[in-house]
């Protein structure tokens, strides 16, 4: 293969590699194991909505209430680091969204800060809490937070983002009191070339291809 065609093929295998990677819709198959030996149906998928996830799976569990089937495992969260906690899900997922309970973990004795440390970084809160609404009442908060490797205030973002769930009980909305668990739904993002990368990558490859 001559140079000319080197560097032909270079550009074309550059273009798509870029227009797929690129699709709005690309997904990444997650593998896992069948939710503790249950065989699941064809099409089987669990995409909860935030009233869901609090009303339903987080109140019951802070009542000691148990779901009819245990699809989100409870885990001490912040003692993994999040490309780890996949591998720890009850169920298999093809959107990258993985569900767990965990318990509160002050950072003081007798404070309410709570410590979202793990040994490889921590996880920074970003944004106001949301409130979560049902029939008009508020039933729970959402909190983000994206992971950074290292040590505050040196740490570097990633792309591993958490929504932490805290559920308002009913019974203690006048003091303000929140139930023993937190439901977190753990992500990743994917990151997209954009169109003017792609747009100049070509460029410089065609600029390349001239000068042969």
């Amino acid at each position: 293969m001559d140079r000319r065609s080197h560097y032909l093929l270079s550009y074309v295998t550059g273009y798509l590699i870029g227009s797929i990677i690129g699709l709005k819709y690309l997904q990444i198959s997650v593998k896992m194991e069948a939710l503790k030996g249950i065989t699941l149906p064809p099409g089987f998928g669990f995409h909860p909505t935030d009233v869901e996830l609090v009303f339903y799976y987080l109140k019951r569990k802070n009542m000691g209430l148990k779901a009819d089937l245990d699809v989100i495992p409870e885990l001490e969260i912040y003692k993994f680091e999040p490309w780890d906690l996949p591998a720890c899900c009850h169920i298999p997922t093809q959107d990258s969204k993985w569900h767990f309970f965990t318990s509160r973990d002050r950072k003081y004795p007798n404070g309410l800060r709570s410590n979202r440390a793990t040994a490889a970084g921590y996880w920074k809160s970003t944004g106001k809490d949301r409130n979560i609404r049902s029939q008009n009442q508020v039933i729970g908060t959402k909190k983000t937070l994206v992971f950074h490797e290292g040590r505050p205030p040196y740490g570097k973002r990633t792309d591993w983002i958490m929504h932490e769930y805290d559920a308002v009980e009913k019974e203690n909305t006048a003091h303000g009191m929140k139930g023993t668990y937190v439901l977190c739904r753990v992500t990743k993002e994917m990151v997209f070339p954009s169109r003017e990368m792609l747009r100049l990558h070509r460029l410089k490859v065609l600029r390349v291809y001239n000068k042969l």
